[in-house]
């Protein structure tokens, strides 16, 4: 497929057209440990999603339900989504891997920041684990906020499509076509994409009649993101290209 590039390691490539898909990014059994630890992780929950501070808040996850909308991106979904927050004692192991995303990512696009994360810097990279359930785990169409800081998003996949769930998966929307990426990938694996670009994750496994968070089968991904720093500027931001 001419729209995905398929490497070892992290390049830059045209954004505008393509993706990038590394391979091997790490070991299946890593992911696996790193699914297991979050699946029996209760701690934290929280009803109401709020702002996250640098370098205080603490780790939580939260529930999205059926046909749930984000408050803060008004963007339909249903997945469990926990916080990977690098300044915080907890770590299920996910974290250096996290770091050597971004670390990766900052090589040949940059930001305009350290690498990780300070307290006192107005961005910072915030980490995300997402599990959507078998029986429709689903994220609606949208493109992500980026404040202008940088367009690029890295997502490592920890399930496998046709052993942990056998369809739906992530689309990127290139071309006026959306491709399913999670059709080319592994677990370890990590895919690069202009996240300006609409995008989506498409039922998991909807012919299964009922959701279930329960279990620990269906699709897991971990996720760097940038996020502002509302100690230092509380204005609040406009998502575009949303519903």
């Amino acid at each position: 497929m001419k729209e995905i590039i398929f490497s070892d390691k992290f390049v830059k490539f045209n954004s505008k057209n393509t993706i990038l898909i590394v391979k091997n990014f790490v070991k299946k059994d890593e992911c696996y440990k790193i699914i297991d630890k979050f699946h029996a992780y209760k701690k934290k929950k929280v009803k109401k999603v709020t702002r996250i501070i640098p370098g205080k808040s603490k780790d939580w996850h939260s529930t999205d339900n059926l046909n749930s909308v984000s408050a803060l991106y008004k963007r339909r979904r249903v997945r469990n989504n926990f916080t990977a927050n690098l300044w915080s004692k907890r770590s299920f192991g996910e974290k250096k891997y996290l770091i050597k995303m971004e670390k990766e990512l900052s090589k040949i696009y940059g930001l305009k920041k350290r690498n990780i994360w300070n307290v006192n810097d107005l961005y910072f990279i915030q980490g995300y684990v997402c599990h959507y359930p078998r029986g429709g785990g689903y994220i609606g169409p949208h493109s992500d906020v980026t404040f202008n800081v940088r367009n690029m998003t890295a997502i490592m996949l920890l399930s496998e499509k046709g052993k942990d769930y056998y369809s739906g998966g992530l689309k990127v929307k290139l071309n006026k076509k959306y491709i399913n990426l999670d059709d080319h990938m592994e677990a370890g694996d990590v895919v690069v994409f202009n996240n300006t670009k609409r995008h989506k994750v498409d039922c998991i496994d909807p012919n299964i009649k009922k959701i279930s968070f329960k279990s620990p089968k269906g699709r897991w991904m971990m996720i760097t993101t940038v996020q502002r720093n509302y100690n230092i500027d509380p204005r609040r931001y406009s998502v575009t290209n949303q519903y």
